[in-house]
């Protein structure tokens, strides 16, 4: 992630990767992912030298975490298949006896 402050009349005016932010939102932004040492890190740099590069590596993380969620949805949609069998497996059987209660209720009248 690339910070950088341009000069403008009044104060600068920050960019994300390109992208014009205000001063809270990149504060917000960077508060995520940064402790308190290194916001201030961040601001004293970008205030000095008018560009910070934060290296943010999430591929590593972002893929396991994906891979672990995969896994627990893949999980639940066995239960949910399991559950699904079960429930047919119980209307058959109240179908069946649905049959029967009104076929003795027919024999008996």
């Amino acid at each position: 992630m690339k910070i950088t402050r341009l000069k403008a009349k009044r104060g600068g005016r920050y960019c994300i990767d390109g992208e014009i932010v205000s001063r809270d939102t990149l504060d917000e932004i960077c508060k995520k992912f940064l402790n308190a040492e290194g916001l201030a890190a961040m601001w004293h740099k970008v205030i000095d030298s008018g560009v910070c590069v934060i290296d943010l590596d999430f591929d590593r993380d972002e893929n396991k975490i994906l891979a672990i969620k995969n896994a627990e949805l893949a999980k639940e949609r066995e239960k949910n298949a399991a559950l699904e069998k079960k429930l047919m497996q119980f209307k058959i059987k109240a179908a069946k006896y649905d049959g029967l209660i009104s076929a003795m209720r027919t024999q008996t009248v």
